[in-house]
C-alpha cells in the first residue's frame, strides 16, 4: 500500500516542474561532460515543451560534442525557425 501511494506522489509533479528538473540535471550532465546523459534529459524537454528554442539549441550543442551533426543542424534549425514559448537564442542567420 505505502508503495502504490509513493508511486502516485511521485507521478503528481506538474509539466513545468518536471521540465525544470530535467533541464536542471541536463545542465549538470553537460558540467560532467556526460553527453548521453545531457541528450536524454533534454530530449525530455523538449518532449515535455516542443517549442522551447533554448532546450533545442543545447540539445544542438550536445549533439555537436556527441560528434552527431545531423542531429545538431536539426535542433538549431527548430531553434531557429520555430514558434516558440521562449524566445530562440541568438543564431546568425
Amino acid at each position: 500500500m505505502f508503495a502504490c501511494i509513493a508511486i502516485l506522489f511521485g507521478c503528481s509533479k506538474n509539466p513545468a516542474q518536471k521540465k525544470a528538473d530535467h533541464l536542471q540535471r541536463a545542465q549538470d550532465y553537460v558540467k560532467a561532460e556526460k553527453y548521453k546523459e545531457a541528450r536524454i534529459e533534454y530530449l525530455n524537454v523538449v518532449q515535455i515543451d516542443p517549442k522551447d528554442a533554448k532546450a533545442h539549441y543545447q540539445l544542438g550543442e550536445v549533439y555537436l560534442k556527441l560528434q552527431e551533426p545531423k542531429q545538431a543542424v536539426r535542433e538549431f534549425y527548430n531553434a531557429r525557425c520555430g514558434n516558440f514559448t521562449t524566445p530562440p537564442p541568438l543564431i546568425p542567420k
